[in-house]
């Protein structure tokens, strides 16, 4: 096994990197601490794939992280709303779960399109039925 020890991106834009998902033609999708939003990079191209406010509780104004659901779309979990939302075709975030979940830091998305938020406000793992 080998590990590449070359940063993939430029580490002058990233402060603290906390979740990546890899689309199929290979666009990188990152949640970042200090950018209130999405970072976006495609063929080593760094650039703001959604920008939030930088006011608390805004939507995605406190990603923790970003995976991709089964048909390809964008999905950020987001601690300033407590929601987790889905990237339309037009970029814009669409709530999932009615601010349901305390502090989503991670999901992962089954074969039958179901995802699943683990919580670490409340301990807990929660299922998100497919649409």
């Amino acid at each position: 096994m080998s590990f590449c020890s070359v940063p993939l991106l430029p580490a002058a834009e990233l402060t603290y990197p906390i979740s990546v998902a890899v689309a199929e033609d290979g666009t990188i999708y990152i949640a970042d601490l200090k950018l209130p939003g999405i970072w976006k990079s495609k063929d080593g191209t760094l650039e703001v794939f959604f920008q939030a406010s930088s006011q608390f509780g805004t939507p995605l104004n406190g990603v923790r992280c970003v995976a991709l659901d089964k048909d390809g779309k964008l999905l950020a979990g987001d601690s300033a709303t407590r929601e987790v939302y889905r990237f339309d075709d037009s970029g814009k975030p669409q709530p999932l779960t009615k601010r349901g979940i305390g502090m989503p830091q991670g999901i992962a998305v089954g074969e039958d399109g179901t995802l699943y938020v683990s919580d670490l406000e409340t301990h807990s793992i929660y299922k998100v039925p497919a649409e």
